[in-house]
């Protein structure tokens, strides 16, 4: 019992532990169903309500009213009672560009649970953090589009070691700040015509640009932000009536202390911890999708393939992905989406 409670305090450490400058794991999570279904290769796609995740400037091309609901039980098998969830919507207003907004919250279940340590009960409720985001995209030219987010986040901060000596009953703490996001999306039209590699898109945004989260009892100081770059190509490398497939490839780099990295562990380091990703989606008449994807993250001990299912019917979307093969440890995770445009 004590194993399994402080392994569930510590993971989120575990999980990221190469970007230790980093903290707000949370903002760092793949949310999508069909993005994760794809190995979180998306930056250069964007062309859903996921896009305010991933590259804010894939919502300047989208034409029509939408919703997003995205849940996930994240981490079933370690603690059951974790969730995560994000709602959003986008709206275009013609020429004057996209508006978006979306929030992302993850929790628990309101419940006391109880540690075991040294013979010491103790318990408490744990509360959630969120990230509520305002978007605004721009159509520059037909292929080329630009986009940028303002984000309010609220974040609970836990102790950054467990162990008796820590005081488990006053962590009863939180603080919160903003952060900004930009990105731009370029679509090398090829030939619309032919079947095979019509396109190319290639993305780049910068996400979580803002001041450290500061603790409001200053019991644990500061924590920073994910401040992340994230760079990807995207093709459709087949393209006919009935059949598309879709190809993805990306790259994302959380650079906090990006100088000292390079100063003191070196290139190969940096590049270690630069987490690759990798996707395809193939298309039936806009009606069934099968994805699949790999992640690549050598420096924190995760890699394998990830997969997705998703189906149309008129209006509506509903999408199905899960990542839990990328972990060295048993993990239960699935994430469901569902959309509509009006």
């Amino acid at each position: 019992m004590e194993k399994k409670y402080l392994i569930f305090l510590t993971f989120p450490a575990f999980l990221f532990s190469g970007v230790f400058d980093a903290g707000t794991y949370f903002l760092l999570l793949f949310y999508g169903a069909r993005a994760v279904g794809m190995g979180s290769a998306f930056t250069a796609i964007s062309d859903d309500l996921t896009a305010s995740y991933y590259n804010p400037a894939g919502l300047s091309f989208i034409k029509n009213f939408r919703i997003l609901f995205d849940y996930s039980r994240w981490n079933m098998n370690l603690w059951p009672d974790e969730y995560y969830f994000s709602f959003g919507f986008v709206k275009p207003v013609g020429k004057k560009g996209v508006f978006s907004g979306n929030m992302i919250y993850s929790g628990f279940e309101d419940i006391d649970w109880l540690i075991e340590l040294k013979n010491t009960f103790l318990s408490r409720t744990l509360k959630g953090n969120f990230a509520l985001t305002l978007n605004y995209a721009y159509k520059i030219k037909e292929n080329l589009g630009i986009g940028a987010g303002l984000k309010f986040i609220y974040k609970l901060l836990n102790p950054r070691f467990i162990g008796p000596f820590l005081r488990l009953g006053v962590i009863e703490t939180s603080g919160k700040t903003f952060a900004f996001d930009v990105g731009v999306i370029y679509k090398l039209n090829l030939n619309k015509n032919r079947k095979f590699f019509p396109y190319v898109n290639i993305g780049l945004s910068f996400l979580n640009l803002g001041p450290d989260i500061k603790d409001e009892k200053n019991e644990y100081g500061k924590e920073a932000l994910p401040r992340t770059f994230k760079f990807g190509i995207a093709s459709s490398v087949y393209n006919s009536e009935k059949f598309r497939l879709l190809f993805a490839m990306d790259i994302t780099k959380v650079f906090n202390n990006i100088t000292n990295n390079l100063k003191n562990k070196g290139l190969n380091y940096v590049w270690r911890e630069t987490w690759k990703h990798f996707g395809m989606e193939l298309d039936y008449s806009e009606i069934i999708f099968l994805r699949i994807g790999y992640f690549y993250d050598l420096e924190e001990y995760r890699k394998g393939p990830m997969f997705g299912l998703g189906m149309k019917l008129g209006r509506l979307n509903l999408d199905i992905g899960t990542e839990h093969l990328i972990y060295s440890f048993d993990m239960n995770i699935f994430r469901v989406s569902f959309s509509t445009s009006f």
